[in-house]
């Protein structure tokens, strides 16, 4: 678990979205929710950004989340 952390919070601080499939395929993390939940809480604290996408495949709508960081001009 804490593999996957560093790599999609490494990931998301490079400037680039991932969503669940992609960090499946890059990092073999099946559970994105929970890793994006976790970099959300102290100590790591990221303003993570959800947009929820509508796709179709073989004629069959789904929706999934793609992540991206939030970054604050100060």
């Amino acid at each position: 678990m804490e593999t996957h952390i560093k790599n999609i919070k490494d990931h998301l601080l490079s400037g680039k979205a991932i969503t669940k499939q992609e960090a499946l395929f890059m990092f073999g993390c099946w559970n994105t929710g929970d890793v994006i939940h976790k970099l959300r809480k102290p100590p790591h604290n990221l303003n993570i950004k959800t947009k929820m996408l509508e796709g179709e495949k073989n004629g069959r709508r789904f929706t999934f989340a793609r992540y991206s960081l939030i970054i604050e001009n100060k």
